[in-house]
């Protein structure tokens, strides 16, 4: 497919039931870690990934914390603070992400997709635009679709899977359900 995910696992989910300072037989084992009593070994997610990008399970690439730092100090800069969901206990388990016009903050998951970063952003974009009051006047389906255009004016950004994506979110709020799993999206 060529966009497979970057899998992620604790090392000591990946040895697991190993004891590499054991007297094992497999010398190739043995050979392999000596010398290496006195080092301090990296948990996966504290490695780098080589300039790879990490994908959901849906293929949306995931926000590096560089990234994630940036996003919030420009969204500060408009007078929008983020929050992230470090406990995961703000967001639902089904919401990637939310912009709460009363208190002018948004909450994303520390493993935020650019999709829902983005999309909230555009949420905040237009809050901005129209003020408190007139952006409160809108009915949800409204502001999504305000966010749907702006991701289609802004494509260019956005990979084949994160259109997909901003394209079924977008039948979900205009049918009220979600489209069929062989559903190929709008055409362009």
């Amino acid at each position: 497919m060529g966009n497979e995910p970057v899998l992620e696992k604790k090392s000591a989910e990946v040895f697991e039931g190993l004891n590499l300072k054991s007297d094992a037989k497999d010398l190739e084992l043995k050979e392999s870690t000596k010398g290496t009593d006195n080092l301090d070994f990296k948990e996966w997610e504290e490695m780098h990934v080589g300039g790879q990008t990490r994908l959901t399970a849906d293929g949306l690439r995931i926000m590096s914390i560089r990234d994630l730092k940036e996003f919030k100090k420009d969204m500060n800069e408009i007078g929008i603070k983020v929050i992230l969901d470090k406990k995961e206990g703000i967001l639902p388990r089904n919401v990637a992400g939310g912009f709460d016009p009363y208190t002018e903050q948004m909450v994303l998951r520390t493993d935020a997709s650019l999709l829902s970063a983005l999309h909230e952003s555009y949420h905040a974009k237009q809050f901005r635009e129209l003020g408190q009051e007139n952006y409160l006047k809108q009915s949800r389906s409204e502001r999504e679709e305000y966010v749907y255009n702006e991701i289609m004016k802004n494509k260019e950004k956005f990979i084949a899977e994160e259109i997909y994506e901003a394209q079924r979110y977008i039948f979900f709020i205009r049918n009220k359900q979600w489209p069929l799993p062989n559903w190929k999206g709008y055409e362009k």
